[in-house]
């Protein structure tokens, strides 16, 4: 009995090292390349395992007007909407559909603000108009909401600045607007000065943060701080500024638990200088206020981050990768993606996967897309609703990659089989005394 316990601790401790390993070692696989080089878009998980890209920039520099929609097979893309404007914006509600707002007409369509908000739902593949913005605005943030709604913070408005009324470029005091999905409409709430192409991101707490983005066209017109917008109340208040002085642009912002968030990298303005910048901060609700965190190995500018398993986050540019472990708050090299880029996007998928999409290397915008595979076992976003009961990885590839171990030379399936063949051989004679 003595020897089968101790087989038997052993094949369990291989188990666990062999799934570490595997948490610890994920790797990319190439995905479909999209219809043509994209950068500046959004990419956004829907709940069917599929992927949407919306808007961005082609090789000429000339905004995007289609929605892509590569559904959970990730084996390829087709066009789902080919819209009338241009920098919209787009969030998944609580429901899964998509909200799609704002934007600008270009061309024969003039300069306008565009008002106009979609629905997308991958369930039925079909869109749907919903109620209007109260502004027309693009360059503005939008965040999904825990009671199904969202929220559309700043931007670009036809607004005039009493200032400069010529200039149509000025991020203006537009109202913050909130989305009601039981009627489709939007509630313009108290106006407050948010800046243009911020950077956002709902917090564990249900809080929205923005920070950074600018107020006119010079860098003496950047955000030097950001905003707090509370869904509890409605209400909205000036975050904490940055624990060094300055502005600050290109970074990457994530959220981490218990109401933090995680900036990572950029440009940092100092007057009259600016550089690219390996440091990160972490922002504390209860203090309202960033502190430094580990610096990452090198500077990064136009990177994404993205959550990684249960405590990591993956930060990828135009170099390479590096995760940040919010335990530890230090940075260690990640995978080589082989197609690096800046500008594109980094998703988590929801079965934790990441798929990186698009960006430029250099000056070229590429369509390659990879994704970065984890094991699904040890990810807490595979839940019944994103991995049917009784059904398996979301894909071949992984499929394939959990049948072996994830290709670390032991399979975790393995030991437990070894495990069971342990209690079958050295117990099948024994009884084991009933618990009393």
């Amino acid at each position: 009995m003595t020897k089968t316990l101790t087989m038997m601790a052993m094949l369990i401790t291989a188990a666990i090292a062999c799934a570490e390993a595997g948490a610890a070692d994920p790797s990319w696989t190439s995905g479909p390349n999209l219809p043509a080089p994209r950068y500046q878009h959004q990419a956004l998980a829907l709940a069917n395992g599929g992927v949407m890209v919306v808007g961005g920039l082609d090789d000429g520099f000339a905004p995007l007007r289609t929605a892509l929609i590569s559904d959970g097979r990730l084996a390829g893309w087709s066009v789902s909407r080919t819209f009338d404007r241009v920098d919209a914006r787009a969030c998944v509600l609580a429901s899964g559909k998509v909200l799609v707002t704002g934007g600008r007409y270009d061309g024969a369509g003039g300069d306008a603000k565009s008002a106009t908000c979609e629905l997308y739902d991958p369930s039925s593949g079909t869109w749907s108009p919903t109620g209007a913005l109260h502004v027309g605005r693009y360059l503005h943030v939008i965040e999904a909401l825990a009671d199904g709604g969202a929220v559309v913070i700043g931007g670009i408005s036809d607004a005039t600045d009493p200032m400069d009324p010529g200039n149509d470029h000025i991020a203006h005091e537009n109202p913050i607007e909130r989305f009601d999905p039981a009627t489709g409409h939007w509630t313009a709430l108290p106006a407050i000065v948010a800046a243009a192409s911020a950077t956002s991101v709902t917090l564990s707490d249900g809080r929205v943060l923005v920070m950074g983005g600018f107020r006119g066209m010079d860098s003496g017109s950047l955000d030097p701080g950001g905003w707090m917008f509370d869904p509890a109340d409605n209400s909205a208040r000036v975050a904490g500024s940055w624990s060094a002085s300055g502005y600050w642009v290109d970074f990457a912002l994530a959220a981490l638990p218990e109401g933090r968030a995680l900036r990572a990298g950029g440009v940092a303005y100092y007057d009259p200088d600016a550089h690219a910048t390996a440091s990160a901060e972490i922002f504390d609700p209860s203090t309202d206020s960033w502190t430094p965190t580990g610096s990452m190995t090198r500077a990064h500018v136009g990177h994404a981050l993205a959550r990684l398993g249960t405590s990591g986050y993956l930060d990828a540019d135009g170099v390479g990768t590096e995760i940040y472990d919010s335990g530890s708050g230090s940075w260690t090299a990640g995978p080589a993606n082989p197609h690096p880029s800046v500008e594109g996007t980094l998703t988590r998928l929801h079965d934790g996967r990441l798929i990186a999409i698009g960006g430029r290397i250099g000056s070229s915008p590429i369509a390659s897309t990879t994704i970065l595979s984890t094991p699904a076992s040890t990810d807490p976003a595979t839940t019944p609703s994103d991995t049917p009961s009784g059904s398996g990885p979301s894909s071949p590839a992984l499929a394939s990659s959990a049948a072996s171990g994830g290709g670390h030379g032991c399979g975790v399936g393995g030991a437990i089989a070894g495990i069971a063949m342990a209690l079958a051989s050295g117990l099948r004679t024994r009884r084991l005394p009933r618990p009393t």
